[in-house]
């Protein structure tokens, strides 16, 4: 757990400069305040998505699944819910918009699914208690 958490704070810090340096070398129309909901956002649903599912590895077998598949649609519905808002709400900026919610998922979920495998191969390779 304390990797992945770790995973998350360097991939924010890296995604946070390129932020700062976009809204302020980019021209002004494609500058956007709203990354740093979307980094945010990422950084919350992530770290609440490994703790959920490190937790739910400790219980029946198939909870795991479970909360897996449950948590991975939940995101998903949510993150779509995010972009039809603000494109409804700032049509002006939703290209800039949805091509920043695009790096940020495809680099938060590289990040979850290292840390998952991370874990697991970790799990398994370790002397099991008798």
């Amino acid at each position: 757990m304390k990797a992945a958490i770790l995973r998350i704070i360097v991939l924010a810090v890296v995604l946070a400069a390129g932020i700062y340096l976009w809204n302020t070398c980019a021209p002004l129309e494609k500058r956007l305040d709203a990354l740093w909901l979307i980094l945010t956002v990422f950084i919350l649903s992530s770290a609440l998505f490994q703790f959920l599912l490190i937790r739910s590895e400790t219980q029946k077998p198939g909870t795991f699944v479970r909360v897996f598949m449950g948590a991975v649609s939940i995101k998903l519905l949510l993150y779509i819910g995010l972009i039809v808002l603000y494109c409804i709400f700032f049509p002006a900026h939703a290209v800039v918009f949805i091509t920043g919610f695009l790096i940020h998922y495809l680099l938060f979920s590289a990040v979850e699914v290292v840390s998952l495998f991370g874990h697991f191969r970790k799990k398994e390779s370790s002397p099991e208690k008798s």
